[in-house]
């Protein structure tokens, strides 16, 4: 019917190396589509605070503010040396990332961060466990790992070498 510009970010995050649910998941929070608690304020869902559970801050939690702003999520990010300019958001930041790692292997270190930091913040809310920055690194480590079952025989090395700088 007819053309739209897509961002590069939804070409990066298909042609990635992650399993498919935290691809999935990172298109979802990409398109603003993950259910946050903003979102599920708009979508009339009741609970008994809409502010992030990840922070001590009265902040709603919206995509920007769980992912890249939280001093939670910040901390996250340093562990893997990637500073987070204030006031981004998606899809934009991912750029900014990728000129940060240097490595053609960025998105997974991106989708893989996310999928900890909302790993971290479900298990608090299920779970009751207190998160923390290392076991997000923990979370963000194991994940990296099973990348390397999904990759060619020619990227292998390479992919050992670029995860061994997280470890």
């Amino acid at each position: 019917m007819g053309h739209q510009q897509v961002h590069d970010v939804y070409k990066w995050i298909w042609k990635g190396l992650c399993q498919p649910k935290p691809k999935i998941f990172f298109w979802l929070l990409v398109s603003d589509r993950l259910s946050t608690r903003n979102i599920l304020s708009r979508r009339q869902m009741h609970l008994p605070s809409y502010n992030c559970v990840s922070c001590l801050n009265s902040h709603e939690e919206a995509r920007s503010h769980l992912f890249l702003h939280c001093p939670f999520a910040r901390e996250c990010w340093q562990h893997i040396r990637i500073d987070v300019p204030l006031d981004s958001d998606f899809p934009e930041v991912t750029e900014m990332f990728k000129d940060q790692i240097q490595s053609r292997f960025f998105i997974a270190a991106i989708i893989l961060m996310c999928w900890s930091i909302w790993t971290s913040r479900n298990k608090l809310i299920f779970e009751g466990i207190q998160p923390s920055p290392a076991a997000a690194k923990e979370i963000f480590q194991k994940e990296l790992l099973l990348l390397k079952h999904r990759v060619r025989v020619s990227l292998s090395l390479q992919l050992e070498q670029w995860i061994q700088t997280f470890m």
